[in-house]
């Protein structure tokens, strides 16, 4: 385990880092957010007293998530917001008063610089690195209204395919809460059209319980997650070659084919 850092890193901050904006000027009215994106910890922190492999496994981020909801942006000519911090810094997935914000234990594994954080500490990575985040995405959302009256919101998410105890056969998971029409046109559309493709309807999660601790900018009615399982890549060759890995590596096809002005319009 690598030496245990200095709590807040105060001092230390580049609030650029803790964002990526891809397509900053994109005219699509929908925008897609990736709030597990990736597992850098700013260098003050000192990996958080972890070392490298622990930081790559599915605590520290989403696996795949960010070259997903680039590859999104890119074929719909939108634009995405991509946290820039690990979510073991903070998780800008959760309310800051919830105290798996900043996790002490995450998965069995203790994370030493999460330990007995004071309250001005928990403040100050909520200021570096949680905030600048949703700030990004509100400022996008006010952009966006300027040019039509309901962006749609989307975020993208991955999943291990397997838990102690739980087997994970979705190959996508769409998550939504109150207001189905963009999630249910894409769950149709994907159960309809994707071959090999098993889909889950608010699975792995449901959106419902996940909401009292998630932490959400105001956004339109229209939004929906994507979750992905964490899978190797297919080895080379035609899909029917590698069936297992075919369907989340088309995923992202599929859901360009779906997330399209009318369906967005509904």
């Amino acid at each position: 385990m690598g030496k245990v850092p200095p709590k807040n890193g105060f001092g230390s901050t580049n609030a650029g880092a803790a964002v990526e904006i891809v397509n900053a000027d994109a005219q699509t009215p929908l925008l897609i957010i990736c709030d597990h994106a990736s597992n850098r910890v700013p260098e003050a922190l000192n990996n958080l007293g972890l070392d490298a492999d622990v930081l790559a496994r599915h605590i520290g981020w989403d696996i795949g998530a960010a070259a997903v909801a680039r590859r999104l942006a890119r074929a719909l000519d939108a634009t995405a917001i991509l946290a820039g911090t690990s979510r073991l810094v903070i998780d800008p997935n959760r309310d800051p008063a919830d105290p798996t914000s900043i996790p002490a234990i995450s998965d069995r594994v203790r994370i030493p610089a999460n330990c007995d954080l004071s309250a001005e500490e928990r403040a100050q990575r909520r200021a570096d690195y949680f905030q600048p985040y949703h700030d990004a995405i509100e400022r996008e959302i006010a952009r966006l209204r300027a040019h039509c009256t309901a962006p749609a919101i989307f975020s993208v998410h991955s999943f291990t395919p397997e838990m102690p105890g739980e087997e994970r056969p979705w190959h996508i998971g769409v998550l939504w809460n109150k207001d189905p029409r963009m999630a249910g046109s894409m769950i149709q559309f994907l159960r309809a059209h994707a071959d090999q493709l098993v889909v889950g309807d608010n699975q792995p999660y449901r959106s419902t319980a996940m909401a009292a601790a998630t932490a959400c900018p105001i956004v339109p009615s229209k939004s929906a997650r994507i979750w992905l399982p964490t899978m190797p890549a297919p080895t080379v060759g035609p899909p029917s070659s590698n069936p297992p890995c075919a369907p989340f590596w088309r995923a992202p096809d599929y859901i360009a084919f779906v997330i399209i002005e009318p369906t967005i319009e509904q």
